[in-house]
């Protein structure tokens, strides 16, 4: 609990004394290969407390603006996916908005729409 808190405390110190491009990832990998994905029923998981979650925090103006385009197609096709039986295994936070992907960062979830996305290499090579 302490350490999660920690975590927090030193995230928004980060946020605020950082620049106006920062992307919060949050990544669910459990040490079972079985559990490595949020299922989308569950996708507070990512934002409670344990190790099955790494928070990496990234600077980076076209990963920000890449999941802007993301988000805008998202809501451009108006792919409603609910009941949703896809599993997440990030969550992006930006600009006050969070968006999910699963393993392969090619279905992408943004509130109850979703569509398809390929990243390009050099992109997908800074969040691996």
């Amino acid at each position: 609990m302490i350490r999660f808190l920690a975590y927090i405390i030193i995230s928004l110190l980060f946020l605020s004394c950082n620049s106006k491009y920062q992307v919060t990832m949050y990544h669910y990998k459990n040490s079972t290969e079985a559990n490595s994905q949020v299922l989308a029923s569950d996708l507070k998981s990512f934002f409670k407390n344990g190790d099955d979650v790494n928070l990496v925090l990234i600077n980076d103006k076209k990963l920000e603006k890449e999941l802007t385009k993301i988000k805008e197609k998202i809501q451009l096709v108006n792919n409603n996916i609910e009941p949703d039986d896809s599993y997440y295994e990030r969550a992006f936070v930006f600009k006050s908005d969070t968006i999910y992907a699963d393993y392969r960062l090619e279905f992408w979830r943004y509130k109850n729409l979703g569509t398809t996305y390929k990243l390009n290499n050099t992109i997908k090579a800074k969040i691996n």
